[in-house]
């Protein structure tokens, strides 16, 4: 039977079960001071080149490959080193495909490396097959081969229920905006791989939602056993800070107005985990290609 990678229900429950996502969550985030000490200018390398793969011609555009492969690309390389030329863009192909070959049948590695040329941070890659298959088996083992992760589309319609949408094309194009307007941005910004993926579901609705909307939702988001205030107001800071100094440097003209106070971000502590991560054989880098003979005259 062919499977397909429900990103809102990742492990096929056919009866809701958030105890379980909120207490496993964790293992599904980078490592922790991920944050503070990744190359945030090669994660959007990695997303830039993770965004061009899932658009290559003769492939159906699914926004969840890339949201999926960057959730790869964290837990991996937060938690084992990657060279960087083409070793990197090694891996951030392989993450694409693993991501690729969650969300569709029958999907062609072969078919993607021949469609076009793939360049990742700069580097012209020129990769075979058996590339791509030693490192999806080295991405693997670092992640315990848990491929069907837990993100904040996860916890979406939990969260959602508590405000109250009846409707069901005005909650569908609710959760949609949420994740294209909230998710998404924050999945981009290295700074929020510190928060659990419910919190990012929590934030993103609330940042999504207009003010009367959010009347009753306040009470059972705060008296949740599973949401931690404090971590969710400093995402909440985060993302209203960031948010301000793109409008900052977006302005031509002086406002008048007072401009708007930007609260303080404190950031929880990471808390050390110890990770054992499997030894694999290396990969070979393929030798230069010769040059072209040119004809003489």
């Amino acid at each position: 039977m062919a499977f397909i990678l429900n990103l809102e229900n990742p492990f096929q429950s056919l009866e809701p079960e958030a105890e379980r996502l909120f207490a496993r969550e964790t293992e599904y985030m980078a490592a922790p001071g991920f944050f503070q000490t990744g190359n945030s200018n090669l994660r959007r390398a990695a997303q830039r080149a993770m965004r061009r793969l899932s658009e290559t011609p003769g492939f159906v555009h699914d926004p969840l490959v890339p949201f999926l492969a960057l959730n790869y690309y964290d837990r991996s390389i937060s938690r084992e080193r990657i060279p960087g030329g083409w070793f990197f863009g090694l891996f951030v192909i392989s993450c694409t495909v693993l991501a690729w070959k969650m969300r569709a049948n029958g999907f062609s590695v072969a078919q993607l490396l021949g469609a076009r040329p793939i360049r990742v941070g700069g580097v012209n890659m020129e990769v075979e097959l058996g590339h791509v298959e030693r490192m999806e088996f080295q991405i693997l083992s670092v992640l315990n081969w848990e491929t069907r992760s837990i993100t904040p589309v996860c916890f979406t319609d939990f969260f959602m229920s508590l405000i109250g949408i009846n409707d069901l094309q005005e909650r569908q194009a609710f959760k949609e905006r949420v994740f294209k307007n909230q998710i998404l941005y924050m999945h981009r910004d290295i700074r929020f791989t510190q928060f659990r993926p419910s919190i990012i579901a929590i934030v993103g609705i609330i940042a999504e939602s207009e003010e009367d909307r959010l009347a009753d939702f306040w009470d059972p988001v705060l008296g949740s056993e599973f949401v931690v205030l404090d971590e969710m107001e400093n995402c909440l800071n985060l993302l209203d800070m960031i948010r301000a100094e793109e409008i900052a440097g977006e302005a031509v003209v002086p406002q008048i107005n007072e401009p708007p106070v930007v609260p303080q971000v404190h950031v929880v502590p990471p808390v050390p985990q110890d990770i054992e991560v499997p030894q694999v054989p290396p990969i070979e880098r393929p030798p230069p290609s010769p040059p072209t003979p040119q004809n003489q005259e």
